[in-house]
């Protein structure tokens, strides 16, 4: 009678495990969504291109000159932030100034942002180099006027240059701000954060 009574409580204690160690993996948090484990929602990056002969980063002038730099510098600093489902804006830091492509291609820094001008779609390649393509213009980000490859793919690498953050940018850092659409199903962008997994991860330095 013992051993029965011993038994049966084996037997529920092992019916209760089965059902409540997998709810306890559903609640948590690293299970229940991948996007958790990505925080930074404001990619700060160098892009980098290349040739068999040539290397070049992405630059930003205060003046409005886009240019190619052979090694990193406070000019290639840049700051990616998705504006709006499947789109991109990209941002220099030191020259506060955005990326832009006018209706020829001409590549160009606005300190106002212009939708028609400043707004790209990133698309990842199976080679892991990202294509920046004008949301408006379908035109390409490149560094030739030719538009042509290699200079028109970018590998997003991670910035380890320190920057000198300005007072007013402290106080107001508020140059990705967007105005909630409120007659969007989704008015504070909080779908956003998806489109930061477009981009790969380099951890080149």
């Amino acid at each position: 009678m013992f051993l029965f009574v011993v038994l049966s409580l084996l037997s529920h204690c092992s019916v209760s495990l089965s059902f409540s160690i997998p709810r306890l993996l559903a609640l948590s948090p690293h299970d229940s969504s991948p996007l958790l484990a990505f925080g930074d929602q404001v990619r700060q990056r160098h892009l980098y291109t290349e040739s068999k002969h040539r290397s070049f980063f992405l630059e930003i002038f205060p003046n409005g000159t886009v240019t190619g730099a052979p090694t990193q510098t406070v000019h290639t600093v840049l700051e990616l932030k998705a504006i709006k489902p499947g789109q991109t804006a990209i941002w220099g830091v030191e020259s506060s100034l955005y990326l832009c492509v006018d209706v020829s291609g001409q590549l160009t820094a606005l300190s106002v942002f212009l939708d028609a001008d400043c707004s790209f779609v990133e698309l990842l390649q199976s080679d892991g180099y990202t294509h920046f393509l004008s949301a408006h213009h379908k035109l390409p980000v490149s560094l030739t006027l030719t538009h042509t490859f290699p200079y028109s793919q970018f590998l997003p690498l991670r910035n380890s240059l320190i920057i000198e953050t300005k007072a007013d940018e402290q106080d107001n850092p508020g140059h990705f701000e967007v105005e909630p659409d409120l007659d969007s199903d989704d008015p504070l962008g909080f779908r956003q954060t998806i489109q930061n997994l477009r981009s790969p991860v380099f951890h080149m330095e």
